[in-house]
């Protein structure tokens, strides 16, 4: 029997109720996307990227999928947009978000396309990535990396800019 892939996605929103937002994201995750297992801390982040006077709460969840990676792009794109999410067109930078959901990690998967990449291509640049991928997968090696997720994170030194809430989701 082979083993079992899990995918990993990060989570957040700076919009509105955030917490709601991400409560309703992991429940559609969980419909459309495949079964969640596990969920990080929730926690609070600056903006990155952009400016903003809005903080996310950012997580991390593991699911085992029942979709491919393509497909499951097509249906976080659904999910977002019914959410209220605005898509950005080519050229826009970030900005403000209700919800935003990332493909971090597909089992030991690699994928590069113009929509996709696999293991996603800022995971070890964002702490409010690392943190919560921490949480639920230390020793999870990430591919092309050659690290733990906990090595990562360990070169990390913005620390002060994340901090975890009390609410568990």
């Amino acid at each position: 029997m082979g083993t079992r892939t899990y995918a990993y996605l990060g989570i957040g929103s700076n919009m509105g109720d955030r917490f709601d937002n991400l409560q309703r994201a992991v429940t559609s995750i969980n419909e459309r996307l495949g079964e969640v297992v596990e969920c990080s801390r929730v926690y609070d982040t600056e903006p990155q990227g952009f400016k903003s006077d809005n903080r996310f709460l950012n997580a991390v969840i593991k699911i085992i999928p029942k979709v491919s990676p393509g497909i499951m792009l097509k249906e976080i794109k659904d999910i977002e947009t019914k959410a209220g999410r605005k898509q950005r067109k080519a050229g826009e930078g970030y900005q403000d978000r209700c919800i935003d959901i990332d493909i971090l990690l597909f089992g030991s998967r690699t994928h590069t396309s113009k929509s996709l990449t696999i293991p996603h291509e800022k995971i070890a640049e964002r702490i409010f990535v690392l943190k919560p991928l921490v949480d639920i997968a230390p020793n999870l090696i990430v591919p092309g990396h050659d690290m733990t997720t906990i090595e990562l994170l360990g070169m990390r030194h913005d620390f002060d800019s994340i901090t975890p809430i009390d609410k568990k989701l």
